[in-house]
């Protein structure tokens, strides 16, 4: 004698949402992993460019800077000198952090579509290969394009993301 077990609605919608819920949360989690390891590799350089900023001499910032081709017939110590001259006040920890809470971030085309093709072949790079965060605040609108190649990540522009964070006047 076999016993059968009734099969209700309501047990097939259990399973249904199981296996659902078993096989499309890691996937979303994994897909925005590859989202967010962009932005987290883009901040991170952007972290790195201001303790290069900070140190005396500038150590660790020709690695992390796209150095236009303005620059490039000068010597290393006149490209970091004139770098860090240029680029000092423009980030901060704390603008980093707003630009990380509040920026809109994606491809160069997307976020900066009128500049796109201008700042890049300023820097002598591919619109293409670039992300940008933009945020505003305080009346200012704060760019970052920062040049991806290889899994390695560079800043070709840095504008407004220290003023970001400052006290309105």
């Amino acid at each position: 004698m076999t016993m059968r077990i009734p099969f209700t609605r309501r047990a097939l919608a259990g399973l249904v949402i199981a296996v659902a819920v078993t096989v499309l949360v890691p996937w979303i989690l994994w897909q925005r992993k590859k989202v967010d390891r962009p932005r987290r590799e883009a901040l991170n350089t952007l972290a790195r460019l201001d303790d290069a900023l900070r140190s005396t001499a500038g150590d660790g910032l020709l690695p992390v800077v796209v150095v236009p081709p303005s620059l490039s017939q000068k010597t290393q110590p006149e490209q970091v000198e004139f770098l860090m001259k240029a680029l000092r006040d423009e980030i901060s920890p704390e603008g980093i952090r707003v630009l990380k809470e509040n920026g809109q971030f994606g491809p160069l085309k997307e976020i900066f579509p009128a500049e796109a093709e201008r700042w890049a072949a300023q820097a002598g790079v591919s619109a293409e290969s670039c992300i940008a965060f933009q945020a505003s605040g305080n009346g200012i609108i704060a760019e970052a394009v920062l040049y991806t190649n290889a899994g390695s990540c560079r800043v070709v522009r840095i504008n407004n993301v220290r003023q970001l964070a400052l006290p309105p006047d």
